[in-house]
């Protein structure tokens, strides 16, 4: 089935890269370097933006300095500064990831936003491979829980001790926001945009930078991402829609979450 998918996949994008080129191959592609240059300046924004001592320095320039330390103590020193720090960060990954894309897209390339991973359907075949995903995904999950450096790090919210706890659901709330808008960046404005050119290759330039955005974090995680990267691209360029890589990204990042709350012995209500 799987071998299938992808010869059908690769086919049908060929096909469609070699009819575009062959139409446009005398002219640059005005809308090829737009997506480019677009998604290098959002990786960058959300990269510098989304650290709140980048943004109080760029304060400082601008203003009085205690305007500058009034923002760190924000951030840094106030009784909800995790969680502030977190949804600075979402503030920014949005920003890069859905708002300027959008932007882009209406304004500039003056496009139907559909046609960038909200134009096709789910099928009863497209959830089969979903399940399947999360039949592999989720024992890696729970088996990857056990590790130390995967419980330092997951939830980025580390301020709870024990659930219930509110802020930990707004984080979640606001953490399933950013796969949204990650999976509509990758997988919607950089897949779709670039497969008039690359066609099926397209999905594995857009497996290079999502990659890349995984550094830092635990290295199975970030090898998972390649492999992860690949799959989501296929599926998505079959079903024209990022649908099915928000439902995978948000059951495994809350597998991943509550895992790290049990194995810290976090989950207890009383």
């Amino acid at each position: 089935m799987i071998q299938q998918l992808i010869a059908d996949v690769y086919a049908e994008s060929e096909k469609y890269a070699l009819s575009n080129l062959q139409n446009n191959s005398s002219t640059p592609s005005r809308k090829l370097m737009a997506i480019c240059i677009t998604v290098a300046f959002s990786l960058s924004l959300i990269h510098y933006g989304g650290n709140p001592s980048n943004i109080a320095t760029l304060i400082g320039y601008f203003s009085e300095p205690i305007n500058s330390a009034n923002y760190l103590q924000l951030f840094y020193h106030s009784p909800h500064a995790r969680l502030l720090q977190l949804s600075h960060w979402i503030f920014f990954t949005v920003l890069g990831y859905a708002i300027i894309p959008l932007l882009v897209i209406r304004f500039y390339l003056k496009e139907e936003i559909k046609a960038f991973g909200f134009s096709g359907s789910i099928t009863r075949k497209d959830l089969k491979i979903y399940g399947l995903m999360l039949v592999f995904m989720i024992p890696l999950v729970i088996g990857m829980s056990f590790t130390a450096s995967f419980q330092h790090k997951y939830p980025f919210y580390h301020e709870t001790r024990q659930l219930p706890d509110i802020q930990l659901f707004i984080w979640e709330a606001e953490y399933m926001l950013q796969f949204f808008a990650l999976e509509f960046f990758f997988r919607g404005f950089f897949l779709h945009g670039i497969k008039d050119r690359f066609g099926f290759y397209s999905v594995f330039v857009m497996t290079i930078p999502y990659c890349m955005i995984h550094f830092g974090k635990p290295f199975p995680e970030t090898m998972a991402a390649i492999i992860a990267g690949i799959a989501l691209g296929i599926l998505s360029l079959k079903s024209k829609n990022i649908w099915l890589g928000f439902f995978i990204h948000c059951s495994v990042a809350l597998t991943m979450d509550f895992c790290s709350l049990w194995q810290q012995g976090l989950l207890a209500t009383s």
